[in-house]
């Protein structure tokens, strides 16, 4: 009953965090010390993620993801290389239908929205079949386009390829923390590797957790990646024709930190 009472207070404090300006230094500080005791509710989560990762201007969605509608009409309008469509079934059965003795119901849009990624200039990437997995269920986005821009969002921002070559350089470094905690003897000597610890294996781990707490992991990332837009606001003349890039090198957090921290929990 006191973890339900808990969880209801701070549930409020969202709201309220998200009423004040979320992006402020003080708010920001408030959230990450919550995040942690609590995930973020389904009424708030896609404005949250949306708020703390690209402010109220809505930058890279406008600007940087593809229209979900525009896509979604290429495909339907196309004969979809069965191939490919083999490739797809095969990615959700090895990362998700064969995981956690069988026990995730898949929606019925995740192949659709697999094929709109794989057709994207993105294209597929690491992560993507577990993010729109997750997301197709959870009741915090309540269309596909929804979907579609909070996976997008997520994948340029907290898992983009900056945070990538972070991730696996600092992973394996001699001197680092997981080389600390790993070498204290030789039970993973062998295992120290770039071939066993990469960030595609950051994604391995994640197929074993069930819905709750795989939203919960991406709350506390989004939250770790926010950034002071009170003080440092995003204005759209300064990225008038400008790239992805570009706006990447200035609007947007590299915390590869959070994702080791996970690992070695």
């Amino acid at each position: 009953e006191q973890r339900l009472i808990k969880d209801e207070t701070n549930r409020q404090k969202f709201v309220l965090l998200l009423d004040r300006d979320v992006t402020r230094n003080s708010s920001i500080k408030s959230l990450q010390k919550i995040i942690w005791e609590t995930s973020l509710s389904n009424e708030v989560r896609f404005t949250m993620y949306n708020t703390i990762l690209q402010s109220d201007v809505k930058l890279i969605t406008k600007n940087y993801i593809e229209p979900f509608a525009d896509l979604l009409q290429i495909v339907n309008g196309m004969d979809f290389p069965k191939g490919k469509e083999v490739e797809l079934e095969k990615l959700i059965a090895k990362s998700i239908r064969t995981k956690r003795n069988n026990s995730d119901v898949i929606s019925k849009d995740l192949m659709l929205m697999l094929k709109i990624k794989s057709i994207s200039t993105q294209g597929l990437i690491a992560g993507d079949e577990l993010l729109f997995h997750h997301f197709l269920q959870d009741e915090s986005f309540k269309t596909l386009s929804e979907v579609w821009e909070a996976v997008n969002l997520l994948q340029m921002t907290c898992f983009n390829d900056m945070c990538q070559e972070k991730y696996d350089s600092k992973i394996i470094a001699n001197k680092g923390v997981m080389a600390n905690y790993l070498l204290r003897n030789d039970d993973f000597k062998d295992e120290f590797n770039e071939s066993c610890l990469n960030f595609n294996t950051w994604w391995n781990i994640l197929e074993r957790v069930n819905h709750e707490l795989f939203m919960w992991i991406m709350d506390i990332i989004v939250v770790y990646n926010a950034q002071c837009f009170k003080n440092d606001p995003v204005k759209e003349e300064m990225f008038k024709d400008r790239d992805w890039d570009y706006y990447k090198s200035k609007k947007v957090t590299i915390n590869y930190k959070i994702l080791l921290s996970f690992v070695l929990n």
